[in-house]
């Protein structure tokens, strides 16, 4: 199959979000199944240049990045003959699913959101297909937008996130952004000034309000810039922070986290139940900081408690559902039965 995977939003090796390292995933799954691929991504914006490579590794698959994906995508499909299509639910998708109608190209649409609802005509047909990446997202999904959908999980290979260190003494928290909890962390660190915490950035966000939070930064606080191996931070970390304060969709860093064992403090949000499994503590969006605290001072002191969250972990990364073999399995599955009649 010819494959074209369409999003709104700017894409790898310039944007590092999890998002865009999903799409890699398949893109480089699929291709390795004989599949042509093409993804079509919106411009990098020029706050993604800030301190990287001006020439960075080329991507294995074309790419054609656009500030204006829906307008040019009709020009795209006519060049490049698509037979099935990919498309990242966005506010512009109904214009990029009526391209795909007009050229009787079968899609499928990713919705990565749990809250995500539909904002064109719902098209319940054998051409379309609806995937999203939690049993919570679909429940929410039929119940507001009355759309059946299909569960498939981010796709991450263990082996670009898995490393081993017993010595790990680091408190890890990626994307500080206010729907991600970054004043919860920011409270915490306040509490545990003997612990260290690394900050990570990943989404772009605005300049002067960034520096205003970093402003307020402790000393136990590591600012970092995005990463495109998060194996060094995984490394150094013992626990990872996702005190989400909306609905996830799924969570991807708990994913890549746990494949080194790596237990996650996180909120009852979403998708994230779903996502940490048993290996982490959930707290309700109206637990206290002194609480995380406590939870995560537990983990520090009591080896073996430490170990057993750390175990359950590793297990839930193992798992069937979440390997790379078998997520490409329910791609190409989901994409090629989809017709026109």
């Amino acid at each position: 199959m010819r494959i074209l995977l369409c999003l709104d939003m700017p894409y790898l090796p310039l944007s590092l979000n999890g998002m865009a390292y999903s799409v890699h995933g398949i893109a480089e799954g699929l291709q390795a199944r004989g599949h042509s691929v093409l993804v079509v991504t919106q411009a990098d914006s020029a706050d993604f240049f800030v301190n990287r490579d001006p020439n960075p590794a080329l991507l294995s698959y074309p790419t054609f990045r656009s500030t204006q994906v829906a307008a040019e995508l009709p020009k795209i499909m006519a060049q490049w003959n698509p037979d099935r299509v990919i498309i990242r639910g966005t506010a512009e998708c109904g214009r990029i699913i009526e391209a795909c109608r007009e050229r009787r190209i079968p899609f499928a649409v990713i919705l990565p959101l749990a809250a995500e609802l539909l904002r064109y005509g719902f098209y319940e047909a054998s051409f379309v297909s609806y995937v999203v990446q939690t049993q919570f997202s679909a429940t929410r999904l039929k119940h507001w937008s009355n759309v059946a959908s299909h569960v498939i999980h981010p796709m991450i290979v263990p082996d670009s996130y898995r490393t081993e260190n017993n010595a790990r003494d680091a408190i890890l928290f990626v994307n500080p952004v206010p729907e991600k909890g970054v004043y919860a962390v920011m409270e915490l660190a306040r509490l545990l000034p003997h612990r260290r915490f690394l900050v990570v950035e990943s989404w772009t966000v605005n300049a002067e309000w960034l520096a205003y939070l970093q402003k307020m930064t402790l000393p136990n606080i590591t600012w970092i810039k995005p990463q495109p191996d998060m194996r060094p931070l995984y490394h150094q970390a013992r626990l990872l922070l996702a005190p989400s304060v909306w609905e996830e969709g799924w969570c991807r860093v708990v994913s890549e986290a746990q494949v080194s064992g790596i237990p996650t403090l996180t909120t009852r949000r979403g998708g994230l139940p779903e996502s940490v499994g048993s290996g982490g503590i959930l707290f309700d969006l109206e637990a206290q900081a002194p609480a995380w605290a406590a939870a995560i001072e537990a983990l520090f002191n009591d080896p073996g408690y430490y170990q057993s969250l750390s175990a359950a972990a590793r297990s839930h990364a193992a798992r069937a559902a979440i390997q790379p073999h078998i997520i490409l399995d329910q791609w190409v599955q989901l994409l090629t039965p989809l017709h026109f009649t």
